[in-house]
């Protein structure tokens, strides 16, 4: 079976989750950067054990936690000077402690969701021991970058995408409306309540992950893909055009949330980039190339 480091099936981004760079905050509702990338297997494991993926020291350990509370976590120094982070883990799954020495395939937990998460996965970060030293790990995980000299995680085609969820869902953050979000996916409120067993359409929670109509989003468009823009794109859920150079040029998709997706130049654009990642788009208005 393929290499597939930090789980050990297949990785996919969980539909809600995020990759590194600026995101809306699913919970706070705030613009924030993601340091790191969310994971989880492929087909969906809510018991996916959590392995090492270098030689190193445990820096920091938190064994206990909740959902909307304490998060557990495990942080390992390794020997090139790269920290990797393991966060949101199921609590009393660490058997580790600070200074123990680890190696490659060692397990470390169990994915889950303490702390500020709204679903199940693993939040897997690189960095040199701080959020500000946070690098994009997505060539560690996918293009087969050798970062710690001790092989890469996943031998696959540099062009090979992480799975995506089929099951299309949408996380409410703040001054959200349940009517909002159908206009925003082209459906009814009343097909939202049906599909999420909601009786006051008024209520609706900050964090709460609603199901949605099936996915219209074409098949072949995933993360890593190039698209161009059709003609008649516009910024997602608005009238607003774009500059007259965008329909012109190539772009690859970082993200994909329901039809929401979210497009950039680079597929793995430096942190001074990141505020120039495209608004999103209706993956209605994307063209493979």
């Amino acid at each position: 079976m393929a290499n597939t480091l930090p789980l050990l099936g297949n990785l996919r981004i969980p539909t809600g989750g995020a990759l590194f760079g600026t995101r809306i905050h699913p919970i706070t509702g705030v613009r924030t950067m993601h340091n790191g990338i969310d994971l989880n297997e492929s087909p969906f494991n809510r018991d996916a054990p959590i392995i090492c993926v270098a030689d190193g020291v445990v820096t920091q350990v938190r064994r206990t936690g909740v959902q909307g509370g304490a998060m557990c976590h495990i942080r390992i120094r390794h020997d090139n000077g790269f920290n990797t982070w393991y966060t949101h883990q199921r609590t009393n799954t660490i058997t580790q402690s600070v200074g123990d020495r680890v190696r490659r395939g060692d397990r470390l937990g169990i994915i889950g969701t303490t702390g500020q998460s709204t679903g199940v996965h693993l939040h897997f970060q690189i960095d040199r021991g701080t959020n500000a030293t946070a690098i994009n790990p997505w060539g560690f995980l996918f293009d087969g970058v050798d970062l710690f000299g001790q092989g890469t995680t996943n031998p696959q085609e540099p062009t090979t995408p992480p799975i995506l969820s089929p099951n299309p869902t949408h996380v409410v953050i703040r001054n959200e409306t349940l009517s909002g979000i159908a206009r925003r996916y082209n459906t009814t409120v009343a097909e939202l309540a049906r599909l999420n067993n909601i009786s006051n359409v008024n209520l609706i929670r900050v964090g709460q992950v609603l199901r949605l109509p099936k996915a219209t989003a074409s098949p072949q468009i995933v993360v890593g893909s190039r698209v161009r823009l059709t003609d008649n794109a516009v910024v997602f859920g608005t009238t607003r055009r774009f500059s007259a150079r965008v329909y012109a040029e190539t772009w690859i998709v970082l993200q994909i949330r329901g039809d929401r997706v979210v497009i950039h130049r680079n597929a793995n654009p430096r942190r001074g980039e990141i505020d120039n990642i495209m608004s999103p788009i209706d993956v209605r208005h994307l063209i493979l190339q």
